[in-house]
């Protein structure tokens, strides 16, 4: 693995279970400790069980000991059935994990402030995947939202888990997103299950410049480089069956033409194999098969994952 402004960060969170990469851990302890001005809060979505918010508030701590701005982590905290085999705590289908998260942050509430909440869901036909990680019921929970006179400075997308929660999310961040200081880190970018993360960032690309990627995991982070507007994010359609798939496919391929640029054939090579599940989900299983193929015959490296 080449060598990164972030490899000599700490990359091991003790006995916190943890989805994302060794490299992704010290990217995100790098984050807090470099680029983080303490201009603004940093906001994660998606923390689980805190490996990736412990390497966050530790970066800041070691960068910024004295900051005004919190890390604010947003979660619904409901186990799902998928989640044992990445840790087994025998916990119930439904039942909350907030209690595991918060042991596993002790020593950092002061810096961290938790905030127990969903994002808005679309159903999809026939994806039992896609049901099993998000679940099949409505949480009785708060949907997630924002003040928009609290600057964020570091927005981290790790939970928006449909094309609608990651709408609902800009919806309501961009007004805190400032050109030229806010970074947008997009965890799943590079995972080719969740095609709306770089559908969506494409729409904005004009206000947007990568800045970082992993090359072991799949996090992707861009600077904002023009000011995002409400009115842009609500002119997209709300429901991924409803997406144009010629334009979305195109999107798709902006994204991973930057990703080229930047050197990285193969996360450029699963933001197009995202496009598979994208046609799949409008129900196009001819086109998906074909570009399948198509994707299969190119792939730059025989035998990746």
């Amino acid at each position: 693995m080449k060598r990164t402004p972030w490899s000599a960060d700490p990359s091991r969170v003790g006995e916190i279970p943890t989805m994302i990469s060794r490299e992704e851990q010290s990217y995100l302890h790098w984050l807090g400790r470099t680029q983080w001005r303490d201009q603004g809060h940093v906001v994660e979505i998606g923390p689980w069980l805190g490996g990736s918010t412990r390497c966050l508030a530790e970066g800041m701590l070691a960068g910024k000991p004295a900051a005004r701005h919190r890390l604010h982590v947003f979660d619904n905290f409901l186990w799902r059935e998928f989640m044992e085999k990445y840790a087994p705590l025998g916990l119930a289908p439904g039942a909350s994990f907030e209690p595991n998260f918060r042991r596993h942050l002790a020593g950092h509430e002061e810096r961290i402030v938790v905030h127990r909440c969903s994002l808005p869901d679309e159903k999809i036909p026939g994806d039992a995947e896609a049901e099993g990680i998000r679940g099949s019921e409505v949480p009785d929970l708060a949907l997630f939202d924002w003040n928009s006179h609290e600057p964020i400075e570091i927005l981290f997308v790790d939970g928006a888990k449909s094309w609608r929660g990651m709408r609902w999310l800009l919806r309501r961040t961009a007004d805190a997103l400032a050109p030229g200081k806010s970074l947008v880190v997009a965890q799943d970018l590079k995972y080719w299950g969740a095609y709306w993360v770089p559908a969506m960032l494409a729409c904005f690309l004009d206000s947007l410049e990568l800045v970082h990627q992993t090359e072991r995991g799949s996090t992707v982070t861009f600077r904002l480089v023009r000011a995002l507007s409400v009115a842009q994010v609500e002119a997209l359609v709300d429901d991924a069956t409803a997406l144009p798939a010629r334009e979305t496919l195109a999107g798709l391929e902006r994204v991973a033409k930057l990703l080229e640029q930047a050197g990285d054939k193969v996360g450029a090579m699963h933001v197009r194999l995202s496009g598979v599940q994208l046609l799949l989900h409008l129900g196009r299983h001819k086109g998906a098969a074909a570009l399948y193929e198509h994707l299969q015959r190119r792939w730059p490296v025989r035998g990746a994952k």
